[in-house]
């Protein structure tokens, strides 16, 4: 990539205290840290704020502090256990392009509702009933 960014070392520090220290996941690591880099970087995902109550981030540039750009480019803060979600699908899948777009379909459809908080009957409040 062109330029680092804070995510990244965020989801290489997941990756090393959850996927990359599990005895089934470790052989993966270096492939789920690929996928969650892109994942990182794509502008994809902004969309699905657009129909929801949540607000992706936002930071202020470096050199106009009137200027604001959503922050990570996904719009997504990667939290504890993010490369969970990747890692089970490096068994069946082990080429990056397919693995990405699959993790990208299931994301968009099923992950990203367990951690925003709705109403919706598959988001996370309705799985703690």
């Amino acid at each position: 990539f062109k330029y680092k960014l804070l995510v990244d070392r965020l989801f290489l520090q997941d990756v090393r205290l959850t996927a990359g220290n599990h005895e089934a996941y470790f052989v993966f690591e270096d492939l789920v840290v690929q996928i969650l880099l892109c994942f990182s970087r794509d502008t994809q995902f902004l969309d699905h704020f657009k129909s929801t109550s949540a607000s992706p981030p936002h930071a202020y540039t470096r050199n106009n502090m009137d200027q604001t750009v959503v922050y990570p480019p996904n719009g997504i803060i990667p939290f504890h256990g993010f490369s969970l979600f990747i890692a089970p699908m490096c068994f069946i899948w082990s080429d990056p392009v397919i693995l990405y777009n699959v993790f990208k379909a299931l994301y968009t459809r099923f992950f990203f509702r367990l951690h925003s908080l709705s109403s919706h009957p598959q988001g996370i409040l309705s799985l703690c009933q």
